[in-house]
């Protein structure tokens, strides 16, 4: 409340002002200090305009910073008045918390305020309507009383008498004695009221120099507890949630409405019975508030009722001043629906990822680019479905015609990658070795004889993002293979007549239909790089393993020769000699 007593006038002068110029302003105003600050208005210090100073002004003129005194107190804008030590001072500068200058407060104003808000606060004890207070001298004469004590003593005008001719029966006389204090003292007025007090000495100086007492009516306090009970017992009810509140012994002392709806039991039936014993008669499957006991902590658990709901219980200890469990207050919340949504929310979950497996399958099938019923091939889509979200590279073995390339697109069109890059394939055996290392590698402008002049971009960085098919890898030649198996160690190229690395993200997938392991042991592939390339193989069974799918594959292309011809031909399938049967059997 410093801020209430603040004083800004006349404004505090810098460094630099020549003193002499402001000197008959502060006095004027009967200000014997004038406040210093810098530029930013930061507080320095003030000038004490005593008599020594002011005779050197007077003569000798000057600047404030000659006759500073940066050591004076201050007082900060979040001090309390009443802290405030003045030191024979009458005037303080005000500072906030970075130094700046605020203003001042002189003495008397602080004075005059502590004065009114004690007048204000005695006004309000005294005509305070809860708790009666009474004060004495040494000498035994009530030196305060407030309307409550009147009141309760049934009279008016007390203050000046001595206590003992107001209530003989009072111990405020034995406090000055004793200097000890009383609690909770019943005592029976003159009028017959019956009081609960506190007394207390009142010191000076350790000296016992009187003493006062607090006390209420016990016809009041009862009422309060009986209101108090009241709004505690409408509070409890309309909870939401069950509460049940058991006494040390585990005897129900307390159970609102809301039990009687998520259990199914009776109130009446309960109130005053111990946990111990519900739980016995199977009433109660589990008693928390026992447990509670037990483990002294908090303790939940999840128990079914006799009417079929799920809940959710939690029992608090609550703590005597001994830190002994007086009470257990159990808690008890329905989560029927919370259960049921939950277990509803995990199945939607369950069938989304069915939905999300079928819409993988429907795709590859609505591509038409797998026509399969084989055993062996589903298991091969299977494998395909798991690693295509994974960036291992794979290696498809198989012969001629079976669909390696097929699968190696399937790998691409299920995976991240076929959001953001391209799927690019490169023959292996049918590009020139002389050719080979500028379609993958590319090169830089006047690499060579007949380069594009502007430069060509390899295949590999075509790929960036997606995913490369490397066919016929079988056919790569030794001296390719060894910047192949750069790449995939460091996934970075250099292009054909240039020196600048640059990094490649891309998945590589590679075909043959030659044994590479075999060609490692005679030498004609490296072995290094086929244990880079066949961290996932996939081996495809030709259509002569798999009869089964022969029947889908001439219905698929039965379809699409009528609808290029314009034709409405199908196969004659009955007996033993249709050509469908020979198809099968070929």
């Amino acid at each position: 409340m410093i801020d209430k007593l603040i004083k800004t006038d006349p404004l505090p002068v810098t460094l630099e002002t020549k003193v002499e110029s402001v000197l008959g302003l502060y006095l004027d105003m009967g200000l014997l200090r004038i406040p210093v600050v810098d530029n930013t208005r930061k507080f320095c210090g003030v000038i004490r305009l005593n008599k020594d100073i002011l005779f050197k002004i007077l003569n000798n003129g000057g600047k404030a910073k000659e006759y500073l005194d940066s050591k004076y107190s201050t007082i900060y804008l979040n001090d309390s008045i009443e802290s405030i030590d003045w030191k024979k001072e009458t005037y303080l500068p005000v500072i906030a918390a970075d130094g700046m200058y605020q203003g001042y407060v002189v003495e008397e104003d602080a004075t005059n305020f502590i004065h009114n808000y004690q007048k204000i606060l005695l006004k309000t004890i005294r005509d305070q309507d809860i708790t009666g207070i009474v004060a004495i001298d040494q000498s035994n004469r009530i030196t305060f009383v407030n309307r409550t004590a009147e009141k309760l003593y049934g009279l008016n005008n007390i203050k000046g008498k001595l206590i003992t001719e107001v209530n003989p029966q009072t111990m405020l006389h034995n406090i000055i004695k004793s200097g000890n204090s009383l609690f909770s003292i019943t005592m029976k007025l003159p009028n017959g009221t019956q009081v609960l007090a506190d007394f207390h000495p009142l010191y000076e100086n350790d000296e016992v120099i009187g003493a006062i007492a607090f006390f209420n009516s016990i016809d009041e306090i009862d009422e309060v507890l009986k209101k108090s009970h009241q709004v505690m017992e409408i509070a409890l009810n309309s909870s939401y949630d069950g509460i049940w509140i058991t006494d040390n012994n585990g005897k129900a002392i307390y159970i609102n409405d809301a039990i009687e709806r998520i259990t199914g039991l009776r109130k009446n039936e309960c109130i005053g019975r111990y946990s111990q014993d519900l739980e016995r008669e199977g009433i109660l499957s589990e008693s928390v508030a026992m447990k509670v006991m037990k483990e002294k902590d908090i303790v939940t658990i999840l128990q079914a009722t006799p009417s079929g709901k799920k809940t959710l219980v939690t029992g608090t200890p609550i703590y005597s001043e001994n830190h002994e469990i007086s009470f257990v207050v159990v808690n008890n919340r329905d989560i029927t629906e919370l259960t049921a949504l939950r277990e509803n929310y995990q199945k939607s979950q369950i069938l989304k990822a069915e939905l999300e497996n079928l819409k993988t399958k429907l795709k590859r099938y609505e591509e038409k680019e797998i026509i399969t019923k084989s055993k062996q091939m589903r298991k091969i889509l299977d494998l395909v479905e798991k690693i295509a979200p994974l960036d291992s590279t794979v290696l498809i073995n198989g012969e001629s015609g079976v669909g390696k390339e097929v699968i190696a697109k399937l790998l691409h069109n299920l995976s991240p990658r076929s959001k953001n890059g391209r799927y690019v394939s490169i023959n292996c055996g049918a590009i020139p070795s002389t050719l080979l290392e500028s379609e993958l590698f590319g090169y830089e402008k006047g690499a060579f004889t007949g380069a594009i002049k502007e430069g060509k971009l390899g295949l590999m960085e075509q790929a960036h993002n997606g995913t490369l098919l490397l066919d016929e890898i079988g056919e790569l030649p030794m001296d390719m293979q060894v910047k192949l198996l750069r790449v995939l160690q460091e996934r970075k190229i250099v292009r054909l007549g240039g020196t600048n690395e640059k990094e490649l993200d891309l998945r590589i997938i590679a075909c043959t239909n030659r044994d590479l392991h075999e060609m490692t042991q005679q030498h004609l592939f490296r072995e290094d790089l086929f244990y880079r390339l066949n961290i996932v193989p996939i081996t495809i069974p030709p259509l002569r393993e798999r009869t089964e799918d022969i029947s889908g594959l001439l219905l698929y292309y039965l379809d699409i020769f009528n609808k290029k011809f314009k034709t409405a031909k199908y196969f004659f399938s009955s007996g033993h000699g249709s050509v469908w049967q020979v198809f099968v059997a070929w």
